[in-house]
């Protein structure tokens, strides 16, 4: 953020204030000569979304100033959020050789900072099927043998997991 005095004199130490959403985030203490331009850097952490950043300069008013409008500024801005959701960890049932061709596969809820939107499987790498928030579902199998079973996770912002995996197997002799 640049900041310039335009005032008539130095402006001794001051403080500039960042807030998001109306919660300080951070803060500088500078002095800035006058007719000077000083550039404060600020770190922001923000959750995914649209929110208002706003700064103030001279805080605490120490500055007498002849314009004490002109000492904020505030913006609003997207934060986007760029992480994947935690790995499924899939279970099937039953786990062991098995003449049935139904199991359930099931999972505990992976953390997102942001929100799981649904959870989608694939059997043996075909294409994904969404299940929406469901932490479990049934399949059948077609063909005798060992499939794997694939689950992975979408948050709130389009972000895909990898995929957790587990297998079943099929033996009707």
């Amino acid at each position: 953020v640049a900041v310039h005095n335009n005032g008539g004199g130095n402006a001794g130490l001051f403080k500039a204030l960042l807030r998001l959403d109306n919660v300080r985030k951070d803060s500088a203490t500078l002095s800035l000569l006058k007719g000077r331009t000083d550039t404060i850097t600020f770190n922001l952490n923000g959750s995914y979304g649209l929110h208002n950043v706003t700064i103030k300069v001279d805080a605490d008013s120490n500055i007498l100033e002849s314009n004490e409008t002109n000492n904020t500024a505030s913006r609003n801005i997207f934060i986007p959020d760029f992480i994947a959701p935690g790995i499924p960890q899939p279970l099937a049932n039953p786990n062991i050789w098995t003449s049935t061709d139904n199991f359930n596969i099931s999972w505990s809820q992976v953390s997102d900072n942001n929100g799981i939107v649904s959870y989608e499987y694939s059997v043996d790498g075909g294409s994904w099927t969404n299940t929406g928030t469901q932490l479990s579902i049934n399949i059948s199998v077609q063909e005798q043998g060992l499939h794997n079973i694939f689950v992975r996770a979408k948050d709130i912002a389009g972000n895909v997991s990898d995929p957790g995996v587990t297998q079943v197997k099929y033996d009707n002799i």
